[in-house]
């Protein structure tokens, strides 16, 4: 399912026009975005919880001599998702 689709279902589950559904999307991906990207958690009960994993990159960076991180954004499925899908 695409965001398209994902939208037109929310739609049409909601009663609520697309464009409605499409802002109130996009307001979520943006606000879980630039809460993860300061290091904070977004906790959706039964869904899962959206987190910063930070990472310690392999080998050395040769131009700063300092061992080398990345960030990235991680999702842990919370139980009552898990469950619904091992049904």
């Amino acid at each position: 399912m695409n965001k398209k689709q994902l939208v037109a279902e929310v739609s049409r589950r909601t009663n609520l026009p697309n464009y409605v559904v499409s802002a109130v999307l996009d307001v979520i991906v943006d606000t879980i975005i630039d809460t993860i990207s300061k290091g904070e958690f977004v906790k959706l009960v039964g869904f899962g919880t959206f987190s910063l994993s930070i990472r310690k990159g392999r080998g050395v960076d040769i131009q700063t001599t300092l061992d080398s991180t990345y960030r990235l954004p991680k999702f842990k499925a919370g139980k009552t998702f898990k469950n619904i899908v091992n049904i």
